[in-house]
């Protein structure tokens, strides 16, 4: 009955885009989950910035297989993935379609590109997490004194210390057994915490151990979220939906102009966000978050 309804909708889709009086827009298939609301909210920010020259059609991504009967639809259409199954069914099912992934980390496109061989001019990603440097780069704005920054890595996903104005010291946590002891050393041994996207760490479970020990001995954590900020991390830069709309629309234009997609990479646009709770109880007084944004983007303009 689920297939049934998502065959239906998508059959709407297609038929109100080829109802459009605007048959000159460019079909652009947003290959996404079923029933996920900020699927729908990403295709309304993509219409009103590019509405005018692209269609952006919904596809349940267990639905990608449909496609391979309708050829006038895939003819030319270039496809946005939202999360890794959609990247897997498009990888699996659309073979010839130039596709922009997006809702993914690095970590997990590399293992896709890996794993379906992809080319790197066919195919291309839109990172969901922020840069560890632009991280760093808000520590050192909101904690000058600082000297050094612990990062945790875990077997599954381990990230590359970025470089930067601070030290950063990265500790591997074998297993989740580890982790409070190896997180106390790392607390003790550095100014602060930089928190990045690895769920394995990072997670509803661990968030309380994380926090709290972090409370106790007095060193903010910043990252690796927005969530994150709001259970108790210090701050954070993030992408919201329509910084990555606008990463979508720059990409098709460069996709236009050139044949294939930009190099895979972190979204440019991005804000920031600070728990001034957390702040005011490590004695800190942050800039407003306009003020920090600004801030990392000239820090990041500089060569």
């Amino acid at each position: 009955m689920v297939k049934q309804i998502g065959r239906a909708l998508l059959l709407v889709g297609w038929l109100t885009a080829l109802a459009s009086p605007a048959l000159s827009r460019e079909t652009v298939l947003l290959v996404a989950p079923p029933f996920s609301p900020v699927s729908h909210e990403l295709r309304q920010f993509l219409a009103e910035l590019g509405g005018a020259r692209y269609d952006f059609v919904l596809v349940n991504q267990d639905e990608v297989l449909s496609l391979e009967s309708q050829p006038d639809m895939l003819k030319g259409a270039r496809v946005i993935t939202l999360g890794v199954e959609a990247l897997q069914a498009a990888a699996t099912r659309l073979e010839d379609a130039p596709v922009l992934a997006m809702f993914i980390r690095q970590d997990q496109y590399r293992e896709q590109s890996k794993a379906f061989s992809l080319s790197s001019r066919q195919y291309s990603a839109i990172y969901l997490e922020s840069p560890p440097r632009r991280q760093l780069n808000l520590i050192s704005i909101l904690m000058p004194q600082a000297r050094s920054v612990a990062m945790l890595n875990s077997m599954n996903a381990k990230t590359e210390p970025p470089e930067g104005p601070l030290k950063v010291n990265s500790y591997l946590v074998s297993d989740a057994e580890a982790l409070p002891r190896l997180l106390v050393r790392a607390l003790r041994q550095n100014d602060a915490l930089l928190a990045t996207a690895d769920p394995s760490l990072y997670n509803r479970q661990q968030t309380k151990l994380i926090l709290l020990s972090a409370y106790r001995l007095n060193r903010p954590v910043f990252g690796p979220s927005l969530a994150f900020v709001r259970a108790g991390s210090l701050a954070t830069t993030f992408s919201s939906i329509g910084d990555f709309s606008r990463e979508v629309i720059e990409a098709l234009e460069f996709h236009d102009q050139h044949g294939y997609w930009p190099k895979a990479g972190y979204s440019r646009y991005f804000s920031v966000a600070v728990n001034r709770r957390v702040a005011r109880s490590m004695s800190l007084n942050p800039p407003d978050d306009e003020v920090l944004r600004h801030e990392l983007e000239r820090m990041e303009s500089q060569p």
